[in-house]
């Protein structure tokens, strides 16, 4: 795990890369390997970017079969669940496109929404 410091550089060094191609940062963290320092949260709170961690993890990110990881998505997934999935995993061929059909599919026949977490988390807007 990295340190406070190197974490707290990083984070710098991406928003000062972002802001060169005029891209706004991001305002949602998920820590690697969710690793969690409070000290972390407060400095992030403070840059006002919100800490989030995940509810459901189906470990996409090792070798098995999109259907073995369906299974092990949907055990627990409800309304109001966070599923974490990667995209950067060196598996060839990648599961997680097949997996988010597949889970696309399910939240559909529950009839349930999939949301992006930006827009899930943000405060309601009353007009």
């Amino acid at each position: 795990m990295k340190s406070n410091q190197a974490l707290h550089g990083e984070l710098l060094e991406l928003e000062g890369h972002l802001r060169d191609l005029d891209i706004l940062p991001g305002r949602l963290f998920r820590p690697p390997f969710g690793h969690v320092r409070p000290d972390s949260v407060v400095y992030l709170r403070r840059r006002g970017i919100q800490t989030v961690l995940w509810t459901t993890i189906p470990g996409d990110y090792r070798p098995a079969a999109p259907l073995t990881l369906f299974h092990r998505a949907v055990r627990e997934l409800a309304p109001g669940s966070i599923l974490a999935l990667h995209d950067g995993t060196n598996l060839s061929p990648a599961p997680v496109l097949e997996l988010t059909r597949m889970l696309l599919d399910y939240i559909s026949q529950q009839g349930w929404q999939a949301a992006p977490l930006d827009t899930a988390l943000r405060p309601e807007v009353r007009e």
